[in-house]
């Protein structure tokens, strides 16, 4: 089982105290993975709503954000593989729905 340090202090994912002030274990993801859900987030939400993430609805702000500091990681050529060729593959599927009224 994977132990958590907390001020020089381990806890295995059996310690009741930490269960019971609600920590949560298990919700732990890598950088990797963060951004890959992040991307099916944006990329199912383009091919089901047919239009990109709108900046002014709050509940699509975190997709705006995701868009546009990957584009900004891209331009500046930080970006690196796979992240690369998956996101110019959403940008080719953002483009498409570039000018697209959200109430059409």
């Amino acid at each position: 089982m994977p132990e958590f340090w907390y001020d020089s202090q381990s806890f295995s994912p059996s310690d009741e105290s930490l269960v019971f002030i609600g920590f949560p274990f298990g919700l732990v993801m890598t950088q990797d993975e963060k951004w890959l859900t992040r991307y099916n987030e944006v990329k199912s939400f383009i091919e089901s709503n047919h239009r990109n993430p709108s900046k002014y609805a709050p509940e699509e702000m975190l997709m705006v954000h995701f868009l546009k500091r990957c584009r900004k990681l891209m331009n500046a050529e930080e970006l690196k593989e796979p992240r690369l060729s998956m996101f110019k593959e959403l940008m080719k599927l953002s483009e498409k729905y570039k000018r697209k009224n959200q109430y059409q």
